[in-house]
């Protein structure tokens, strides 16, 4: 039944996609929020991953369609997993700060676009589960 109910409904709303991406956001934050941590760290290097390349991998790995497969040697369709972002070091040797490779003021930028993006996914899923909410219960 709860199987009957995630391909039914909550495939159908993007859920998925909108959980996504609100996960994928909140990992670059994570990063973000590490480089500005270790700012004063001699020798460190910042993480990042390429945001827009793992949103359009993320995007592109919705199944168009799905199978059931009743033998092991059968090919799943629409069970596709997506593989973990790929987060690299900064090879830059340092910034203007002379200590490491993290520049604050840019790190501050992508924080401010990555908690944009993150509200707008939450605010997105909130609104899918509020409708889900008067589907299911109906108008009064």
């Amino acid at each position: 039944m709860a199987n009957l109910i995630e391909k039914t409904i909550l495939q159908n709303t993007g859920v998925p996609l909108f959980g996504k991406v609100a996960d994928l956001t909140a990992l670059r934050q994570k990063l973000i929020g590490s480089n500005i941590a270790n700012v004063n760290t001699p020798g460190y290097r910042g993480k990042q991953m390429k945001f827009e390349s793992e949103l359009k991998k993320v995007l592109g790995s919705e199944p168009r369609i799905s199978a059931k497969t009743t033998d092991p040697r059968h090919i799943p369709l629409g069970t596709q997993k997506t593989a973990p972002a790929k987060i690299k070091s900064d090879k830059s040797v340092e910034s203007s700060s002379g200590i490491n490779s993290v520049d604050v003021d840019k790190e501050m930028t992508n924080l401010v676009e990555s908690q944009l993006m993150f509200d707008f996914v939450t605010r997105r899923l909130a609104g899918k589960f509020r409708g889900l909410k008067t589907a299911i219960r109906g108008r009064d």
